[in-house]
């Protein structure tokens, strides 16, 4: 059964609105009003918003919100899309059907606890401290290519999410720079990685510094080291960086390997919500 959705009309393009201060430019997908014939009309429309969302991963700046669904507790309408665009052609060569129902969960909010008891970069999402431009499962040798937040409740001054598309990246960083970033010579907890790589002559992106640095980065000789510092500057370009509020009811899906996302801080009382699915997507591949 799908938790209840707001009426809205099924659309794709640029929301541009004042927030805060700051201007919202992600790309947008709204789910439609849903038909009352069935069940099976249900996941027809639904199905339709899944190839929307995909299509929007495919091209820059490969992330999109999708806007339409009622502020929630709920996360199966999040769970049924990552599933659905799992078992959308091309699959992973590697799945299998049950392989394809499997996603990650995690509720992100301050958990004192847990964040205590984990000295790993993950540890900052249980706290109310900025998070940096980063990979999700970057530690992985193969990370998931699709991340989606769905967001519970906000915080009211902080917590703006921060986007930067590998393109702009690549743009920004010299020849020599990039090829030193695709040596697989950076420690990220699995063994030694490139930063970026190719599948299908389309470039992808793995980073997350304080996961190099607690894997062995200090120990990376000078011109690795020298690479990851002009990446950093890169990276902390407000200029090349998106940056916009995600509302209650809105999802955030993102094609978690050509796209780097983090967050700023927000107040250490925040009741802030957000949850977070990962799953393995051959389509976007």
């Amino acid at each position: 059964m799908i938790p209840p959705l707001r009426q809205s009309k099924l659309s794709t393009g640029f929301c541009f609105r004042q927030n805060a201060g700051l201007v919202l430019n992600a790309p947008l997908v709204q789910i439609p009003a849903l038909p009352t014939t069935g069940q099976a009309e249900v996941i027809a429309a639904l199905d339709t918003v899944a190839g929307e969302i995909a299509q929007a991963l495919k091209a820059p700046p490969y992330y999109t919100l999708l806007r339409g669904a009622s502020a929630t507790e709920d996360r199966r309408l999040t769970v049924h899309f990552a599933r659905t665009l799992a078992n959308m052609e091309p699959v992973r060569p590697d799945s299998t059907p049950e392989s394809r129902q499997k996603i990650s969960f995690t509720q992100v909010r301050i958990d004192p606890e847990k964040a205590a008891g984990n000295a790993g970069s993950t540890s900052y999402s249980r706290t109310n401290k900025p998070l940096e431009l980063h990979t999700d499962s970057s530690y992985k040798r193969d990370p998931h290519e699709l991340v989606a937040f769905q967001m519970v409740r906000a915080d009211m001054e902080g917590g703006d999410t921060i986007m930067m598309p590998v393109d702009r990246i690549l743009n920004a960083l010299a020849p020599e720079i990039r090829a030193v970033l695709s040596r697989p010579a950076f420690p990220f907890g699995k063994g030694p990685l490139p930063i970026l790589w190719e599948t299908d002559g389309v470039t992808r992106i793995r980073y997350y510094r304080s996961q190099i640095d607690l894997s062995g980065g200090i120990d990376l000789p000078g011109e690795e080291k020298d690479a990851m510092a002009v990446l950093d500057e890169v990276i902390g370009r407000e200029d090349l960086q998106d940056r916009f509020r995600i509302e209650p009811g809105d999802t955030l899906y993102m094609d978690n390997t050509r796209v780097l996302h983090g967050r700023t801080g927000f107040a250490p009382t925040s009741n802030r919500l957000m949850y977070r699915i990962r799953s393995h997507v051959g389509c976007l591949g």
